[in-house]
């Protein structure tokens, strides 16, 4: 389960990083904006990773911070869409 986290997060944050915010026209999300949620999935690279290298046997204890931590960043990616909701366009 880490190591599919730590791969969605990482997409996640390649995609808001590399892509989002580097077309700031297209989208319509303001760069700082992307950048802070591109920002976010990095330190769930790093949670899970490590979680999936250094405890491999004992995982689950662990598993229910990352499964939180995912459902708040999903909350504020939404409140982040409705606030900017205005200025994104329809491919953002």
């Amino acid at each position: 389960m880490f190591l599919i986290d730590g791969v969605g997060a990482t997409v996640s944050a390649s995609i808001m990083g590399f892509v989002i915010a580097q077309y700031e026209s297209f989208f319509g999300m303001p760069k700082n904006a992307a950048y802070f949620l591109a920002a976010i999935p990095v330190l769930f690279i790093v949670y899970s990773l490590y979680n999936y290298f250094y405890f491999p046997e004992n995982w689950k204890p662990y598993l229910k911070l990352i499964s939180i931590a995912n459902l708040c960043y999903c909350l504020l990616s939404i409140g982040v869409v409705f606030y900017y909701f205005q200025e994104l366009t329809s491919y953002g």
